[in-house]
């Protein structure tokens, strides 16, 4: 009878191991995965700072150059005012389209 106990806890051992095993690797490849979701969320966090950042900077020397900062800007500013809301009317229609091109087929992550 005691070999029959010892073969019965010898097999629950062994089932405890492979699912303690298989635990762990399933949390490993979670772990994983999730690192590589914040890489990609943190990259677009980057992303969106950068394109933040260059938004600021150039709207900082559109107005500066519009409030008079230099007078022979504010001339180049004034003539040229209808065709930089087109340019950047333009550059907004661009972008949309790039995206639409980019996610065209659904998301990319992944």
């Amino acid at each position: 009878m005691n070999s029959s106990v010892n073969s019965t806890e010898q097999l629950q051992m062994s089932t405890f191991w492979k699912v303690f095993g298989f635990m762990l690797v399933l949390l490993v490849v979670l772990h994983l995965v999730n690192l590589n979701l914040w890489r990609i969320r943190k990259n677009h966090l980057l992303i969106a700072r950068d394109e933040n950042q260059h938004l600021a900077i150039t709207q900082n020397i559109l107005n500066k150059w519009k409030q008079g900062d230099d007078p022979e800007m504010k001339q180049i500013m004034k003539e040229e005012e209808e065709w930089t809301y087109k340019a950047f009317d333009r550059a907004v229609n661009e972008e949309k389209r790039w995206a639409d091109y980019l996610f065209k087929d659904g998301s990319m992550i992944g």
